[in-house]
């Protein structure tokens, strides 16, 4: 039987010398022949079909560990199988591609906007549509403490608990709830078809012509009291939320604060 250098198996089958030694250290292509005193690897044409399979499964981004799932007793493998493993990989790999598009829009959008809002020195008013977010409770007087950080880090977790799309707006939401103050921290997440499991942890801010003002971080933070903690009147709806820029340094450079009279009150979950 003549045998095949790892050079020669190399050129015939496109694999890199690396990876057919990779193959042959964790088991999966053993060479059929090492010369001991040279240490070189030596190949027959039958591995050609194994070696194809491997290059399948590493095109369609299948674990090389799955390869035996689709090997029977012999040396026969169901490709269709594997092909159907591949579709389910790619489907996956789709939709993630889609969370970060959505992702990478918010964030566009947000440092476009915020150009504009960037040459106003007064109130204004910007019309928001509606706006889905994932809210937690939120205690402390002060929204950006350090506690805020851990307070959004938990939010993450709810949005991947949920299967959720989280978007780049985040801050702080305050309304009347039974005649006192009630604060909690948002992320905002993708519009989907949401499950019913989904909808019991997802709050809709109404759509409106909100009454802005933005602030530079620093700026918010020293007229903190003047700014934040002003009693929220009744039927109103304020928003404290991050603005991003595309000159980023800080975590937090623009805050924006958004207010709305509701119509209907707002139910904060």
């Amino acid at each position: 039987m003549k045998l095949i250098s790892i050079g020669e198996l190399s050129k015939i089958s496109g694999s890199t010398i690396r990876a057919l030694r990779y193959y042959d250290d964790k088991g999966f292509l053993k060479p059929e022949y090492i010369d001991h005193e040279t240490n070189y690897r030596y190949y027959s044409a039958d591995q050609l079909g194994k070696l194809t399979v491997l290059q399948m499964c590493s095109e369609f981004g299948i674990p090389l560990k799955k390869l035996e799932l689709f090997q029977d007793t012999g040396s026969n493998f169901d490709l269709s199988s594997m092909i159907s493993e591949g579709e389910e990989l790619l489907r996956n790999k789709l939709e993630e591609l889609k969370v970060l598009e959505a992702r990478m829009d918010s964030l566009k959008r947000s440092i476009s906007n915020l150009q504009e809002k960037k040459s106003i020195n007064s109130v204004y008013k910007n019309e928001y549509p509606e706006r889905i977010v994932i809210t937690i409770t939120y205690d402390y007087v002060d929204p950006y403490s350090h506690s805020f950080s851990k307070m959004i880090t938990d939010l993450y977790k709810k949005v991947r608990k949920y299967n959720l799309t989280a978007l780049y707006n985040q801050g702080v939401i305050k309304v009347k709830d039974d005649r006192k103050d009630k604060m909690v921290g948002f992320i905002e997440v993708k519009k989907m078809t949401f499950t019913k499991e989904q909808n019991k942890h997802l709050v809709k801010l109404p759509a409106g012509n909100y009454q802005c003002e933005l602030f530079e971080f620093e700026d918010f933070r020293s007229n903190f009291n003047l700014i934040w903690n002003q009693k929220v009147e009744e039927d109103e709806l304020v928003i404290c939320s991050d603005i991003f820029d595309s000159n980023f340094s800080k975590a937090v450079p623009y805050i924006e604060i958004q207010k709305l009279p509701l119509i209907e009150p707002l139910i904060i979950k």
